[in-house]
């Protein structure tokens, strides 16, 4: 019994319902206790071979993690290019070339067809026909929220759980937070996302008016040794960005801002930390507009000049 209720259920890992993907051998990452089985996975089988599906942020991290076991990886990303997300075109190249120069086998534009065993080990056909043999797939194509009890519970549910912006459920008595809730704009995934929105249900739940101020520019930085990559804000297509502002003086660093009405909008920042930080915080000041003076200035922070 309860007088109010709080649903933090999170999220699950996503496995296509295609057959091949329950065999031995395939797994998800998501939890230590996955990392741990995975570290199992590849002592006990002697491991020579990996396949990492997914090119996001996780799946390049698992990726170099699985290379520094002395795998060799293979990266499949549905996508016609790497972090298609978080990246523009010439930063997501930068960081294909340099996954390979590492020794991670890249397929973008691809997907896997068919996974079957072979022996002691499993054979998956690509899209474009190719044939690969591995020892392990990761899987790393996103999350479902949890919303198993919430179902039960009769509420309200679309991708989530829905909740307005005080947490609240269709269930006056319910709240839900976290990867499991539903509010529109908000970011899943993201750590601090999940613990803002179990502050304002607190706030609620002790008679406050709280309500959840949605993040305006998600941020993320690669964890990848070997390169320095951060990005925020989103490089989707915007008629109404006024000016893109980038500078490069190497093969390997790149600067690129997305402008609006003088507000920072999106950022990717490869080797070019110092540029980075400055426009992640000029971003977070809703009252600071810029000049194309103080863009140049912030994206010569590390010696990069603007190309026009």
């Amino acid at each position: 019994n309860y007088d109010k209720l709080v649903l933090a259920t999170g999220a699950k890992a996503f496995v296509p319902e295609q057959e091949g993907y329950q065999l031995p051998g395939v797994f998800t990452l998501r939890s230590a206790e996955d990392a741990l089985n995975i570290r199992s996975w590849v002592q006990q089988k002697q491991a020579k071979r990996a396949i990492v599906l997914g090119g996001g942020v996780l799946g390049i991290e698992a990726a170099e993690a699985l290379l520094q076991l002395g795998l060799k990886v293979s990266l499949i990303h549905t996508d016609a290019y790497l972090m298609n997300r978080q990246l523009d075109k010439k930063s997501s190249t930068i960081l294909d070339t340099f996954l390979r120069n590492k020794g991670i086998r890249v397929f973008t534009n691809n997907r896997i067809d068919k996974i079957e065993p072979s022996g002691e080990m499993l054979k998956v056909r690509l899209k474009d026909r190719k044939i690969l043999v591995t020892d392990i797939i990761l899987l790393c194509i996103g999350v479902r929220s949890d919303t198993e009890l919430a179902k039960k519970a009769g509420l309200k549910i679309n991708r989530g759980v829905v909740v307005d912006a005080t947490m609240q459920t269709s269930n006056p008595d319910i709240f839900c937070v976290g990867d499991a809730a539903e509010l529109p704009g908000a970011m899943g995934g993201l750590w601090s996302v999940g613990s803002d929105q179990g502050k304002v249900a607190a706030n609620v739940l002790l008679g406050g008016d709280k309500q959840y101020q949605l993040q305006n520019l998600p941020a993320v930085q690669l964890k990848v040794s070997g390169i320095d990559l951060k990005s925020f804000g989103s490089f989707e297509s915007d008629e109404d960005v006024e000016s893109v502002y980038s500078g490069t003086n190497t093969s390997n660093r790149w600067c690129h801002v997305r402008v609006k009405q003088g507000h920072l909008v999106a950022g990717v920042f490869v080797n070019s930390p110092m540029a980075a930080n400055a426009a992640m915080s000029a971003s977070k000041k809703s009252d600071l507009v810029l000049s194309s003076q103080d863009i140049q200035d912030i994206l010569a922070k590390d010696e990069i000049g603007k190309i026009s």
